[in-house]
């Protein structure tokens, strides 16, 4: 087994006994050769001073301007580590870590090469950014995009409450996490809250509470404690204790991506356009039974946040419903539904008749599709039912001409930035012919092809065409008695004869 992928060891020190970091080195070789880049740019002699002394309203500006720690050393012919000293000792705020991520990546810095993944190519890791509101009024454009989410899209959601670091998945919470989480009830933050403090009225005062809630440790730690305090504030503690009360805690989440995957990339192109997003569209090959797919991804709160207060939920499929929206907007709406779980086909070799169907595992979402449809001027069809899968999925189906009306009411006016292609094209192809034909295109002579007759049906026409000339001999007879009694000599009538 390979020590990294496409490293056998490490490629500096040629060991294995510490796990790979990056660019096939070890975390004590990285560290290193990281160390060594950022002083790479000093010429000076080390430990001499430097000409230009610099003085805080320089390094502000200069830091505020957008350069980073290492910017600046370049320009002072200094290393990162003075200029990061210089920043302590005048107090100047600091970015976060996720600010100067932000920043780095606007500014094109953070790029690698890798002859493992990328053979001769350098990647550069670009800033992901989206409309954030796009979907806080309704256009044409938002209600076919939310149509293709609601039928293609899906909403997932991260387990981390509000405000809480990735660390504290793995059980290592900072101070203000467990701040938080005392401050909400729970009793083990607020017994390692105390043990935080180690002495004092905020200790003790955390310690009660623990001990209030259960924690018996808490309550050997508090009467530890209470001996060493002074009445006072131990009284202090108590009082604070009472006045203490928790705090209602948030449910929502703070990370959300949604996702919408396609077997072609054009329909999500079109909508990544459309929300003004650089997201990358990932292709994913056949994995047994599961054929490849296009995936665009979106890691959003904001846009998820207003995705779900337009209905879009996790695990959605089979409990969506049609969401309200402005009447002359649902068109463009349904348009996106139909372009991922609509279809436009001819049966079999019966060019002559065209369908248009749509698939939904929500019962009450077709049955509502159905209604829309009704009052944009298309007939009522029936909804089936179909069992083939485990769970059910619902269904209805246009046949011959209302699928002209269909087509109309989809695609009139619309601009081909907001449908997809292939679907228009097969829709425009029938329509364009049934128009061409007029009023005569359902009396048009089908092919004739042979289909083999039920017995039943066989047996039926034989017994009727038996009946058939069973009468005809009846009346010929009838007629031949008829002229053998009117002789030629009783005188037949002209009108007789």
């Amino acid at each position: 087994m390979n020590w990294a992928k496409g490293h056998e060891k490490c490629k500096s020190c040629g060991t294995t006994e510490h796990k790979h970091k990056a660019r096939g080195l070890c975390a004590s070789c990285y560290d290193a050769a990281t160390e060594k880049r950022q002083k790479s740019h000093v010429t000076r002699r080390m430990g001499s001073h430097l000409p230009i002394h610099i003085t805080k309203e320089d390094l502000e500006q200069k830091y505020n301007s957008g350069l980073s720690l290492n910017d600046i050393a370049r320009q002072y012919n200094c290393t990162r580590q003075y200029i990061y000293k210089l920043m302590a000792q005048y107090k100047i705020a600091r970015r976060t870590m996720s600010e100067a991520r932000s920043l780095a990546l606007q500014q094109g810095k953070i790029s690698y090469s890798s002859n493992v993944l990328s053979p001769g190519k350098t990647i550069t890791h670009e800033k992901r950014h989206v409309n954030e509101s796009f979907f806080k009024s309704w256009t044409p454009a938002m209600a076919w995009v939310l149509g293709a989410i609601y039928t293609d899209g899906c909403l997932t959601a991260s387990l981390r409450p509000r405000g809480q670091s990735k660390s504290a998945k793995l059980g290592k919470l900072r101070l203000r996490e467990q701040v938080v989480l005392a401050n909400h009830g729970d009793v083990t933050a607020q017994f390692y809250l105390a043990a935080m403090y180690k002495h004092g009225v905020q200790a003790l005062k955390w310690y009660i509470l623990a001990a209030e809630g259960g924690d018996e440790l808490a309550v050997v730690a508090r009467d530890e404690l209470s001996r060493k305090m002074t009445p006072d504030q131990i009284a202090d503690a108590r009082q604070r204790a009472r006045e203490w009360a928790p705090q209602e805690k948030q449910a929502d989440t703070v990370f959300r991506r949604f996702k919408i995957d396609q077997k072609e990339p054009e329909l999500l192109e079109k909508v990544r356009a459309q929300i003004g997003s650089n997201a990358l569209i990932r292709f994913r090959g056949k994995r047994g039974v599961a054929g490849a797919l296009h995936t665009l991804s979106i890691d959003n709160a904001t846009v998820c946040a207003d995705l779900r207060q337009l209905g879009v939920t996790p695990r959605k499929s089979l409990t969506i419903t049609f969401p309200p929206m402005p009447p002359h907007l649902v068109r463009h709406f349904i348009r996106g539904c139909w372009d991922g779980d609509g279809s436009v086909y001819w049966e079999g070799n019966d060019i002559y008749i065209v369908h248009a169907s749509y698939v939904s595992g929500s019962k009450d979402f077709i049955e509502q599709l159905m209604r829309h449809l009704v009052d944009l001027g298309l007939p009522d069809r029936t909804i089936y039912k179909s069992t083939r899968s485990k769970n059910p999925s619902y269904y209805f189906r246009y046949s011959g001409l209302p699928c002209i009306k269909l087509y109309h009411v989809l695609y009139d006016g619309v601009d081909e930035s907001m449908y997809l292609a292939r679907k228009h094209d097969r829709f425009k192809a029938f329509v364009g012919y049934y128009e061409r034909q007029g009023s005569q295109a359902q009396h048009r002579p089908r092919p004739v092809s042979y289909r083999p007759r039920p017995v039943s049906s066989v047996r039926s026409v034989k017994g009727r065409l038996q009946e058939i000339r069973a009468s005809k001999a009846a009346l010929i007879n009838e007629l031949k008695s008829y002229a053998h009694s009117k002789s030629p000599q009783s005188g037949m009538s002209e009108e007789e004869d």
